[in-house]
């Protein structure tokens, strides 16, 4: 597997300092970001034959309740965006999807407060990081 260089975030690396990385390695540092790894192996080995199912479900569940969320925000409804969001981050955590569980809580939170000012940012990173777990979790399948 040929490898690539991947620029060095760490404050004490130099400007040129790099790493040399396969693209497994690559793919697995970017994942970890948007997935729990060890939470879906921890799953898999659990579920056995049925974590695809479980990880389908997750995803058709999670695109219903992303659209309850946008609803309750259009409509202006803090308490029904709260709960919608408290729901989606429940799932998230359960599957390992920890950054996208941040998110819901944080409208969770707002939905609490009964303040939405704040909430179309929150609502643009869920649906943004859906987006990307999506992708991510079809490697699972």
């Amino acid at each position: 597997m040929p490898a690539q260089s991947i620029r060095s975030a760490h404050p004490s690396a130099g400007a040129s300092s790099q790493w040399i990385c396969s693209k497994d390695e690559v793919r697995i540092m970017t994942n970890t970001e948007h997935l729990d790894l060890g939470a879906l192996a921890e799953l898999q080995e659990v579920m056995e034959e049925e974590f695809s199912l479980l990880l389908q479900t997750f995803l058709k569940d999670s695109v219903i309740r992303i659209h309850q969320i946008r609803e309750s925000l259009e409509a202006g409804q803090a308490e029904e965006f709260g709960r919608a969001c408290h729901s989606l981050k429940g799932s998230c955590s359960n599957v390992g999807v920890p950054l996208l569980a941040s998110y819901c809580l944080q409208g969770e939170r707002m939905g609490r407060a009964g303040d939405l000012s704040q909430a179309p940012e929150v609502m643009k990173s869920i649906e943004e990081e859906f987006a990307v777990v999506h992708q991510l979790l079809q490697e699972y399948l």
